[in-house]
């Protein structure tokens, strides 16, 4: 009888005769697993701030199963490598008996013939393999065993590697409705007034909405002008904690109206005499602001949205500064000195552009005189740049006067400022891109070290980080740290702004002719305010921005100092930022990535070798790998290795003489061996000592099959001829001794005389 292969489709045909029946359909589905189990491991690093609260990412992470899922999504990397990996050694193992590839001993073919049928690891194989290396000189199987190995041992620590990456994160929680105190409810209330000589207690973060700060120069020898822009900042009935991991805000607030504008004025009569018995400097004179009038008048401040002026029919304003005293030993710094009109009905500076007039209602104008001293060494030399005429204009805000001394020059400048002070209680909408630190004031080491006096000292404390958040550095939102503001409108309500009071004393106070030095002295401002004025002024040559910091930061802590007094509620949403375990550098993704890349390079390595491979293919067919070792060489000592251990098999006479051998699966499937697989002389694809014994092989395996044959039938009929023969005697005995029966009983048969 003929056997016949069953018909199978052209393409599935030589899959199945390669790979066997289910390791095609386990490397198509753990492929599947890799995949999806790596994207989603991706997903998750690829979270941001600002991601979607009801995204499954966010809600993952938010519920606290980023852990869980990731070790999850690692056992599955895990298992499907596994699975992998099992299918590549079982082809590697195949490889191995292949002739190009021949690397196994006649000692290992039992153990190498297993691994073909069933392997899950490639550390068993490599003594084996290697041993048959050292013979044949053919390294691709050792190669690709110790890369299946390193691969293997890193799959095992993947867990390992991305949880090391994780660590705590802000991530976007959702939108709350919460109840915040923001107003008083009645107009009986007391408090104190903070003075600029106290300390600030922290910088609050602001929203804030404005347009684009600009200078008004017309030459280098003319006065010009420097404006912050029409400016809103908005502070958020919300402490400091709150206040750094706030994303979203929605509700009422407090806004001020942050407009500073500074031009260069000009000096009529103006004089500073120094009163050394009461350490008091005394400034006295008039000066005139023409340049604002001219630029009202052509229209260039309206065209920027900035100030226009309500004069009530005059034409000229001139600024009174009536001995403004200036306490103690005041050399080298800037100066700030209230100033007021000079008329019956003061001076109104008003903008109807931006902000939005109903919404702040009528402005409080402030008049300040910012003085400037360069290279002023001594006290005595500050009358001096008084007394003398012949203060200049350079194009700039600043009016500059020059003396020569000696050996080098000292100079005063002057700008006169207008600041407006509108709070107002509003419906606002803010936005954030991250959670941000609010900026710490911190100790300056090196200020310890400057012993003179006299000379420029290091400020104590470093306000870099106050400076860039109050806009004197950036202009950009996200780098300040501040919010934006999106939109605002007006809100009926009767709570009382606290901040009309401040002002009002404020302004009461600093009209009475005080003046507040912004150098380091123990009669000036704080330190604090006095380094961000000193070193905007400084760093921008703008007195507009270095008021405009000072007073948002000094208005800024007097609100907070009062935000536990409030009593008026609202209804505001808000979204905060949550701290959760969440990947925090992309490193262990990125090693991930490259195991499963050299994985999968592997497998394709390996997947194409054996399927162009020469060898013999069936991966999974136990009785073919039995079969195929008991028809080679192995068959002549096969039978005597049942009872014995695998130590002893090498010592049999049939087997010492090829043990050490290289084993070759012949095209039919045999296991045969020869001394160096290298040189061995072949045809086609069959080694010539295989064609020389080919037909005695059949020969003696066909009478071996037949004695084994009549063994058995011999063992089986030899108890049934006992169990005939004591019948046959029982019934001879029966029949002698009754004599009546014609019956002979012989194993269920009669037969009948």
């Amino acid at each position: 009888m003929t056997w016949k292969r069953p018909h199978m489709p052209a393409f599935w045909g030589p899959m199945r005769e390669r790979y066997g029946f289910y390791q095609p359909i386990a490397l198509v589905c753990s492929t599947v697993g890799i995949i999806l189990s790596f994207g989603a491991l991706c997903s998750l690093w690829l979270w941001n701030l600002n991601d979607d609260p009801t995204s499954l990412r966010s809600k993952i992470a938010l519920s606290g199963r980023t852990t869980s899922v990731i070790a999850i999504c690692c056992a599955l990397l895990r298992t499907c490598i596994a699975v992998q990996l099992g299918t590549c050694c079982m082809m590697v193992a195949s490889l191995s008996f292949e002739k190009n590839n021949q690397c196994v001993l006649l000692r290992d073919a039992a153990t190498m013939s297993m691994y073909r049928y069933a392997a899950n690891v490639p550390y068993p194989m490599i003594l084996p393999v290697l041993r048959g290396t050292l013979v044949s000189k053919k390294p691709l199987a050792i190669c690709l065993l110790l890369v299946m190995s390193l691969v293997t041992i890193s799959s095992q620590l993947i867990s390992t590697i991305l949880l090391s990456s994780t660590g705590l994160n802000p991530i976007a929680g959702g939108l709350e409705n919460v109840s915040l105190a923001y107003g008083y409810d009645n107009s009986d209330w007391t408090f104190p007034i903070p003075t600029l000589q106290q300390k600030p207690v922290e910088f609050p973060r602001f929203a804030e909405q404005t347009a684009t700060p600009f200078n008004i120069l017309y030459n280098s020898t003319s006065p010009g002008i420097s404006d912050t822009g029409p400016t809103v900042r908005a502070l958020l009935p919300l402490r400091a904690s709150n206040r750094s991991s706030l994303l979203y805000y929605r509700g009422n607030a407090t806004l001020i109206d942050s407009h500073v504008i500074c031009a260069a004025p000009e000096v009529h009569q103006l004089q500073l005499q120094h009163d050394r018995d009461r350490k008091v400097n005394l400034i006295s004179g008039n000066f005139s602001a023409r340049v604002l009038e001219d630029a009202v008048k052509s229209g260039d401040l309206e065209k920027y949205g900035s100030f226009s002026k309500d004069v009530g029919g005059k034409t000229d304003a001139v600024y009174n500064v009536n001995a403004c005293a200036v306490y103690g030993g005041y050399v080298d710094g800037e100066l700030l000195c209230p100033v007021v009109a000079h008329y019956e009905t003061p001076v109104n500076w008003i903008y109807d552009t931006f902000p939005s007039e109903k919404v702040f209602g009528e402005a409080e104008n402030q008049w300040w005189l910012v003085i400037r001293h360069r290279d002023v060494v001594s006290v005595e030399e500050i009358p001096i740049l008084y007394n003398e005429t012949g203060y200049k204009f350079n194009g700039t805000e600043w009016t500059t006067k020059l003396i020569n001394f000696d050996s080098r020059a000292a100079a005063v400048e002057m700008t006169l400022c207008l600041s407006t002070f509108r709070p107002a209680y509003a419906a606002i909408t803010v936005r954030a891109e991250s959670k941000v630190r609010e900026p710490e004031y911190s100790f300056n080491l090196d200020s310890m070290f400057q012993t003179n006096f006299m000379s420029k000292r290091l400020p104590t404390y470093n306000t870099t980080s106050a400076l860039n958040q109050l806009g004197v550095k950036s202009d950009d939102d996200r780098e300040r740290g501040i919010f934006t503001l999106s939109n605002y409108s007006q809100v009926s309500t009767t709570a009382r702004n606290s901040l009309w009071a401040m002002h009002k004393q404020w302004i009461a106070v600093n009209n009475t002719g005080g003046a507040v030095s912004m150098s380091s002295d123990q009669w000036s401002a704080h330190e604090i305010y006095s380094t961000i004025f000193s070193r905007t002024i400084q760093e921008t040559g703008t007195a507009s921005l270095a008021l405009q910091a000072i007073f948002s930061l000094y208005t800024a802590n007097f609100y907070y100092d009062q935000l536990d007094r409030y009593m008026v509620f609202t209804n505001s949403t808000i979204q905060a930022v949550h701290a959760v375990i969440m990947p925090t550098t992309n490193q262990g993704l990125y090693v991930v990535s490259g195991i499963i890349g050299l994985h999968f390079l592997l497998v394709a390595v390996i997947f194409s070798l054996y399927f162009y491979s020469g060898a013999p293919k069936f991966l999974d067919q136990a009785w073919q790998t039995v079969g195929q070792l008991q028809y080679g060489d192995a068959r002549e000592f096969l039978d005597d290795t049942c009872d014995i251990g695998d130590d002893i098999v090498g010592n049999l006479p049939l087997a010492a003489a090829k043990w050490n051998n290289l084993v070759e699966l012949s095209k039919q499937g045999y296991g045969t061996t020869s001394i160096n697989c290298q040189t061995a002389k072949t045809t086609g694809f069959y080694p010539l000592r295989l064609l020389q014994v080919e037909q005695s092989n059949k020969t003696a395996f066909l009478a071996r099959r037949n004695m084994s044959a009549q063994r058995a039938f011999a063992e089986t009929e030899r108890p049934q001829r006992a169990e005939l023969d004591r019948q046959t005697a029982e019934n001879i005995q029966r029949w002698s001794v009754h004599g009546s029966s014609r019956s002979l009983l012989v194993v269920g048969k009669s037969t009948t005389r």
